[in-house]
């Protein structure tokens, strides 16, 4: 006897997305522990995407041997949530997390999977008024007090056709709409992001789409922009020939007592580089000619990246999954 085909074949089920690949990760110092003198050390307070698709936290010393952390549990981190249930706000698959220091307390945001939206999950848990993105990464920074910015990328038609441009949208207020971000019509389409404060204005690094002009063909260059619009000297040189046309993973981080921000980002082989810039007073910075490779450093691709610089010397302290497993390894690089 034939099988009724008068119906057609019923589609597959959807399977849940396994969240033992994807490993968000955002560090941030912890401001309580900041100033308190040379007997106590400062704490990294370290977020990461947990198996069950919701947030988790561990606290680790800034300096000496921590180790590693796992995202299994075996080495104390902390879920928010053991079973999340539809109230709870699981993260988008392949999504980052941003975390920023406003009026001394650690805000950590994440993309939520059920409708794309980005929400506070730390140190509470709610809805960001009209923070609704098409894609998976975001980015944010503050000022150390009271001032922070959080950016994403958008689709845009216009006249000349349709392109992609970031927008950033005020953390300090409640309701207010988020505004585009001039001079970045030329991002790529899913780009990753990192964001930093210069002293003076929010900045924002992203992966863009323009023409060489040594060749004059298009090719993809890392690309930091204030938020105030200037464009000028912020292309990393030599970017373009390590991404060759991959989507890079992002990290940047600056030193409060230094004028220096250092950016990092993959290559089409998952190796890790670093460039530097200077900041200067008037919302510039000029990158460095010379790319430097980072200690031979690969990141796994299912992992995030997030980078912090020392407040007691020359370095800064990369957090990626950088082996084969799901472990977050913590990797100093000195810049000088």
């Amino acid at each position: 006897m034939s099988s009724c085909t008068c119906h057609g074949s019923f589609p597959t089920p959807a399977q849940p997305p396994k969240y033992t690949d994807m490993q968000a990760i955002a560090a941030v110092v912890n401001p309580d522990t900041v100033d308190r003198g040379d007997s106590v050390d400062q704490q990294v307070i370290l977020f990461q995407s947990l198996p069950n698709g919701t947030l988790g936290f561990d606290q680790v010393q800034f300096n000496g041997d921590h180790g590693d952390l796992s995202k299994q549990n075996e080495d104390g981190v902390i879920g928010y949530y053991v079973n999340p249930s539809k109230m709870v706000p699981t993260l988008k698959f392949g999504s980052s997390l941003a975390t920023v220091v406003l009026d001394d307390v650690v805000r950590t945001y994440g993309v939520f999977e059920g409708d794309s939206s980005v929400w506070l999950l730390s140190p509470i848990v709610m809805p960001l008024a009209n923070a609704t993105i098409p894609y998976k990464s975001i980015a944010a920074a503050g000022d150390g007090n009271k001032a922070g910015r959080l950016f994403w990328q958008e689709k845009r038609s216009g006249p000349d056709g349709t392109y992609f441009q970031l927008k950033a949208r005020d953390l300090q207020s409640r309701d207010d709409g988020a505004v585009w971000v001039e001079g970045t019509k030329d991002s790529k389409e899913g780009t990753h992001l990192a964001a930093f404060y210069d002293g003076e204005d929010f900045w924002v690094v992203y992966q863009n789409t323009a023409e060489d002009d040594n060749s004059g063909e298009d090719r993809d260059f890392i690309k930091a922009v204030a938020l105030t619009g200037t464009t000028q000297g912020n292309i990393i040189p030599g970017s373009s020939d390590k991404i060759n046309g991959r989507i890079a993973r992002i990290a940047a981080c600056r030193a409060d007592n230094s004028d220096r921000v250092c950016v990092y980002f993959t290559d089409q082989y998952n190796k890790l580089h670093r460039s530097w810039a200077k900041c200067n007073q008037d919302s510039t910075v000029t990158f460095q000619k010379d790319v430097k490779d980072v200690k031979g450093l690969i990141i796994n691709k299912k992992s995030g990246l997030s980078a912090l610089a020392s407040p007691l010397d020359k370095r800064n302290i990369i957090y990626a999954v950088t082996g084969t497993n799901n472990k977050i390894s913590f990797n100093s690089d000195k810049w000088e």
